[in-house]
């Protein structure tokens, strides 16, 4: 067992950990000694505590990352015609005008609730079909002019009896301006 804890804290001797915390930067952890590894358990802890190293984030010169909550329980209204001129929602009017509660029992039969105070919406409107479609967010990244790209996977499966309207709602913090850009990534 002493070979195998020796061999462990020197693989250890060195190690980088990075936790991101936020947009702006990104912290170190690293292991200045070899970490002892308790007899009888899993859990590895260093030698000495660890120090923490500040680090610029991992990100293109051009573009950042943008954090988003996926809304559920909403449906488009039948006043909508087609995808959206503007996907971007900033008040609930505007929210009302193309969406409603789709509220069904259980436990998470609730629609997300959405507090326009501080966060906007993406909508996304698909085309009506009979084939069962659901749109997936892959990324939503800040360019350099400010402006927002959602990138979104559209998966279609097998017809349906009836036909609906495929929408992906998104949640999007105020903090973020500008235009938004949508993108279909197959």
């Amino acid at each position: 067992m002493k070979t195998t804890a020796k061999w462990v804290g020197a693989m250890l001797t060195g190690l980088t950990l990075f936790a991101n915390y936020g947009e702006s930067s990104a912290k170190a952890l690293t292991f200045a000694q070899p970490a002892k590894v308790q007899k009888g358990t899993a859990q590895v802890k260093p030698a000495q505590s660890a120090k923490v190293q500040k680090e610029q984030p991992k990100v293109k010169a051009t573009e950042s990352k943008v954090a988003y909550e996926e809304a559920t329980g909403y449906f488009v209204k039948n006043t909508v015609k087609g995808p959206l001129a503007n996907p971007k929602i900033e008040t609930k009017k505007g929210f009302d005008e193309v969406f409603g509660p789709a509220t069904t029992m259980g436990k998470n039969g609730k629609p997300t609730a959405i507090n326009f105070d501080k966060k906007f919406v993406i909508g996304i409107v698909g085309e009506k079909t009979d084939k069962s479609t659901k749109l997936q967010p892959v990324s939503l990244e800040k360019e350099a002019s400010g402006n927002l790209v959602l990138s979104y996977r559209k998966e279609v499966g097998i017809k349906q009896s009836a036909t609906f309207v495929p929408t992906l709602v998104l949640l999007v913090d105020k903090a973020h301006t500008g235009k938004i850009t949508l993108k279909e990534v197959k």
